[in-house]
């Protein structure tokens, strides 16, 4: 997922967050439905798995096609298996874009799943609507089992509320490097990205590379649930950090962010949309048009995820001849977003015990290898980053002489940093959307008008 998805990388097309951002029909953001769902989080220390046969389900990320679950997912568990041949896991896919509804409408009627996977705001959202086991008592008895001091701190914090305990454990985060297509800066004679690129060079050499006329663009525009590593790179946020009921967008630092992007799609015309009314042919929604853009040389630079790279091996041309560096520094600094995908436990479960065991699997040294090397998932663990990157390329012959150092520093060097969220996050980033959409995407509206109009709403919604 860029930072965002598994439909499509960073720069280009409809991602699955970006699709889910604004599906959760029929349930208000912040509202808690623990009443509705049976079961209840107990503090008392669990019993343990029993001997008599068991069957969870699970709710995995990704859809049936993608190698996660045709090739991960099996493997996994006959490895699970062969521990407990006594539970049985029936994995179930994620299909787009309803699969979060879906969840709901089970729990509440107690027919859920036991575990699931979730990215972005779901998680925040399950858990405030109570439907997530705290996993407190587990982790405080099984704490060697699980590496908690090793996953990124920021993650584990996320994914921790003072109300619901540990509600999730991570699944991977993917960080954002600027990926690049050596053969169009050589042709323009033009040197290539390296980690010494600031947000100035980051423009000037866009203005080198790009030739709109000829429909040949430096970049496709981030979007805005991209923003955030553009405010983490000029020492702004989206969401107050002290009270995650105001926006905090407003700052004259996130403004000259949002104008930092706009300017360069309207008025130097060296980033192209992805999206809208005004985006060329060439960059249509089909999800796909991403690596048609790459392929065909419509864009020189894109901003991807790690999650991507199998997805890049696969469907990007022998011709592209690409790398990656870390994301240019910003005027704080160099800072790159994270994805937050995690799993966690049905409160309503009634094999809490059988479904911890096999979410303990799922963060064992076994289960990560296989996530990496079939689904290049990077690890959330600090310690795994140099296993990460030796997988991948074993696993991926293509992937052997690129530089995924540039995955793996913002892990190792601390620079990577989450998603922001408002109380009423659905309804918020909508709303944010919306503002970047006509005043950064399209052009129709000044930024600071759109997003100080922007603000006031968010406020309203969360009553600040």
């Amino acid at each position: 997922m860029d930072d965002q998805g598994n439909s499509r990388a960073a720069s280009g097309g409809v991602t699955r967050r970006e699709v889910m951002a604004s599906v959760m029909p029929g349930v208000a953001s912040g509202v808690v439905l623990a009443a509705c769902v049976p079961g209840g989080n107990s503090s008392a220390e669990p019993p343990g798995l029993g001997k008599e046969p068991v069957t969870i389900r699970w709710s995995t990320w990704g859809d049936q096609n993608n190698p996660f679950n045709t090739q991960a997912v099996p493997r996994g568990l006959q490895l699970f298996t062969q521990k407990f041949p006594n539970v049985k896991v029936e994995p179930e896919v994620q299909l787009e874009p309803d699969w979060p509804q879906k969840l709901r409408t089970e729990w509440i009627a107690g027919t859920g799943v036991d575990l699931t996977g979730h990215c972005c705001q779901h998680s925040i959202a399950f858990s405030r609507e109570g439907f997530l086991l705290n996993m407190d008592p587990y982790l405080k008895r099984d704490a060697k089992a699980v590496p908690t001091e090793d996953y990124v701190e920021w993650l584990m914090k996320l994914f921790n509320s003072k109300e619901n305990g540990q509600f999730a454990l991570p699944m991977y985060t993917g960080t954002i490097a600027l990926m690049f297509n050596r053969r169009r800066f050589q042709e323009k004679g033009v040197p290539l990205p390296d980690d010494t690129w600031d947000w100035a060079k980051y423009r000037d050499m866009g203005l080198r590379i790009a030739d709109p006329d000829a429909k040949r663009w430096a970049r496709a525009d981030v979007g805005p649930n991209s923003m955030y590593r553009r405010f983490h790179q000029i020492g702004a946020n989206a969401v107050d950090p002290k009270d995650d009921r105001v926006a905090a967008f407003t700052s004259a630092k996130a403004i000259e962010a949002l104008e930092w992007e706009r300017n360069q799609i309207h008025r130097d015309r060296t980033v192209v949309q992805t999206l809208g009314p005004k985006a060329p042919p060439e960059t249509g929604p089909d999800s796909q048009t991403h690596f048609v853009q790459i392929n065909s040389g419509y864009i020189s630079m894109w901003e991807g995820g790690a999650f991507t790279l199998a997805r890049y091996v696969a469907m990007l041309s022998d011709e592209v001849d690409w790398d990656a560096v870390p994301l240019p520094k910003g005027p704080a600094g160099r800072f790159t977003l994270a994805t937050n995908d995690g799993w966690s436990i049905s409160k309503a479960t009634k094999a809490k015990d059988a479904t911890w065991e096999f979410l303990k699997f799922l963060q064992s040294d076994e289960w990560t290898d296989l996530a990496t090397r079939h689904a290049s998932q990077q690890s959330a663990r600090k310690s795994h980053q140099q296993r990460w990157l030796t997988a991948v390329k074993e696993s991926s012959p293509k992937l052997a002489n690129k530089n995924l150092k540039a995955f793996t520093e913002g892990i190792e060097k601390g620079y990577a940093r989450p998603i922001e969220f408002w109380r009423k996050d659905v309804e918020a980033k909508r709303i944010f959307n919306e503002a970047y959409n006509k005043s950064v995407r399209d052009g129709d509206e000044e930024v600071g008008i759109a997003f100080r109009a922007a603000a006031e709403q968010i406020n309203q919604i969360n009553k600040v």
